[in-house]
């Protein structure tokens, strides 16, 4: 009888097992280990089916399935922003299919302070015995430090005030902050004033001896010019509110390129080097959406 109990208990032990192992297979991974404070911050998240049947998330109470994720700041669990879950409504999963979602998980959960985050996802759903979870991924939020910085005033033509001349000048604030992703030396600019952040922007990286040439025009718009790969540059116009004006590439050709600043007329131009071609010279790539 000791026997009988043993091999049913060990029977009922492998069929969970298998229960637990064969229905929804979930993998999350955060693109780097390192990132700015107001950066945005993305996830991946692959599922895979091996329950043998289509998994159907629906609005039907029978077919309510999530996916949804816990994130900790130095081992202390973060709460979402609004709703901690991904909307799934609409989403098949085939047998045997592989999906994989991108996401922006800085609209879920508030991911600028600095220090160590830890993450995972799990999907649930009405007919899966049991909720599956991801293992969990790492990464770290950090300050930056900071390598340039230029406060600037704000031209009368673009100021906020609208009655009459101003009684101080509006400022405004462009800093070039640098981050270690593993072996990487990242650039990024932020532009801010005393209470709000209007951008922050990867940039670029440090190539060997090469730096970054930085200066602000007549109408306190940044231009920049930043090394992307070796011999390679990309230029950047930047305008108050923390948007690209203008975005070209431009490659070592007998020199190096260089920005000028008319002192006459304050404004700013490349000079040196030759335009680089997509295709030719380098490889254009999509920013992730």
């Amino acid at each position: 009888m000791n026997h009988l109990f043993k091999l049913t208990g060990f029977c009922c032990l492998l069929f969970t097992a298998a229960a637990l192992y064969a229905q929804v297979a979930i993998e999350l991974t955060i693109p780097r280990t390192t990132y700015l404070e107001y950066e945005r911050i993305f996830a991946r998240v692959r599922m895979r089916n091996y329950s043998g049947q289509p998994l159907v998330f629906g609005r039907d109470s029978r077919l309510s399935g999530k996916l949804l994720f816990d994130v900790s700041l130095n081992g202390k669990r973060i709460e979402p922003v609004s709703a901690d879950s991904y909307p799934m409504t609409g989403t098949i999963l085939q047998p045997g299919e592989t999906k994989e979602i991108m996401l922006l998980l800085s609209q879920y959960y508030k991911l600028n302070k600095p220090g160590k985050y830890t993450v995972h996802a799990y999907v649930t759903h009405q007919q899966l015995p049991n909720d599956y979870k991801s293992r969990d991924s790492h990464f770290e939020v950090s300050q930056g430090v900071k390598a340039w910085s230029r406060t600037v005033g704000i031209p009368e033509l673009l100021s906020s005030a609208v009655n009459g001349p101003r009684d101080q000048i509006e400022e405004r604030t462009y800093e070039i902050r640098t981050i270690t992703n593993n072996s990487d030396r990242l650039y990024y600019l932020v532009v801010e004033d005393r209470k709000h952040i209007y951008a922050v922007l990867p940039v670029g990286r440090m190539i060997g001896m090469e730096k970054y040439r930085a200066e602000v025009d007549m109408l306190s718009r940044l231009h920049l010019l930043v090394p992307t790969a070796p011999k390679l540059f990309r230029y950047y116009v930047v305008g108050l509110d923390g948007k690209v004006e203008e975005s070209k590439m431009f490659k070592t050709h007998k020199n190096t390129p260089q920005l000028f600043r008319n002192p006459e007329n304050g404004s700013v131009i490349v000079v040196g080097g030759a335009p680089a071609l997509p295709g030719v010279d380098y490889l254009e790539q999509k920013p992730a959406e």
